[in-house]
């Protein structure tokens, strides 16, 4: 994804006129942080894949008589739910 000539400009001016290096200027230019359409669909359908593997990791760990196990399982599923939420919070905002 390129930038127009007068975007470059205007976002040229504006960090030189705050004082901000060059090179961080050339890495805030040349280096957007974005992610195309079909990665962030696969990203979504991997959320939901470890959505679905967690459900099957609590029903599990429900009918488990012993503790201990019962206890990995609910805190790797515990694991895998807060990498789906950063998942969606990269789907969502990058």
């Amino acid at each position: 994804m390129r930038m127009s000539r007068w975007r470059f400009a205007t976002v040229r001016r504006t960090l030189a006129k705050y004082g901000i290096m060059k090179q961080k200027m050339q890495r805030m230019l040349f280096f957007p942080m974005y992610i195309d359409p079909m990665t962030k669909m696969n990203i979504s359908l991997l959320a939901i894949g470890l959505m679905f593997v967690c459900n099957l990791l609590m029903i599990f760990a429900r009918k488990m008589n012993n503790a201990l196990l019962r206890f990995l399982f609910k805190t790797c599923a515990f694991l895998m739910l807060i990498a789906v939420f950063v998942m969606i919070l990269i789907v969502i905002f990058v």
